[in-house]
């Protein structure tokens, strides 16, 4: 397995993790379960938080268009 392979099988598999735990954390009725929104709402002021998610959408949307534009094939 070459170290291309074990990056990504690494990274998917620790995003794949991370979607996994907010979705339990949203959907477990436990108070001790608490998801990233919640976390993020409760520690972070209105207008830095806001900043913050419009800066990531923009980046996000900004980010992919970019990647289909000069799309790879990754062997």
């Amino acid at each position: 397995m070459n170290k291309k392979t074990k990056w990504i099988i690494s990274f998917l598999g620790v995003t794949a993790l991370a979607v996994a735990m907010e979705l339990w954390a949203v959907f477990d009725k436990s108070p001790d379960t608490i998801p990233w929104t919640t976390l993020f709402i409760d520690n972070v002021p209105v207008r830095i938080g806001v900043a913050i998610v419009v800066f990531f959408a923009g980046w996000l949307v900004n980010h992919f268009i970019t990647n289909y534009k000069n799309k790879k094939v990754y062997k």
